[in-house]
């Protein structure tokens, strides 16, 4: 167990690579979304293709960080559910790319926040 000094900077931390794992999670959906909507069609395994890279992403986060390979996995998905998939769907489709990473970061600081909490007891 490491000394009660290094639990603010643990919670720091998680909170810093949950934002970047948002911003990564908005960029990566939007970005698969538009490489694999050519054809103005957005099926099944493609949504399922795309809904899975913010997964991969998020493991990959959480191994760099060293912080747990699955703790950033409900950060992602959270992220994906409920700051970025209505602007995805529900906008006019001007959007530029990086305004989903900007969503994905907030999403990523805001939903890393109980983790974080989690982390320091």
């Amino acid at each position: 167990m490491g000394r009660v000094g290094d639990k603010p900077k643990v919670a720091i931390k998680v909170i810093l690579a949950g934002g970047i794992t948002g911003a990564g999670t908005g960029l990566s959906f939007m970005l698969a979304h538009d490489l694999l909507t050519t054809d103005q069609m957005f099926d099944g395994w493609e949504f399922g293709l795309a809904v899975a890279i913010p997964g991969l992403i998020a493991l990959l986060i959480g191994r760099v960080a060293n912080c747990g390979h699955y703790t950033f996995l409900p950060v992602a998905y959270l992220t994906l559910a409920i700051p970025v998939l209505g602007p995805a769907f529900g906008g006019t489709g001007n959007e530029p790319s990086w305004l989903f990473g900007v969503l994905g970061l907030v999403g990523g600081l805001v939903w890393s926040i109980p983790f974080a909490i989690w982390k320091m007891k």
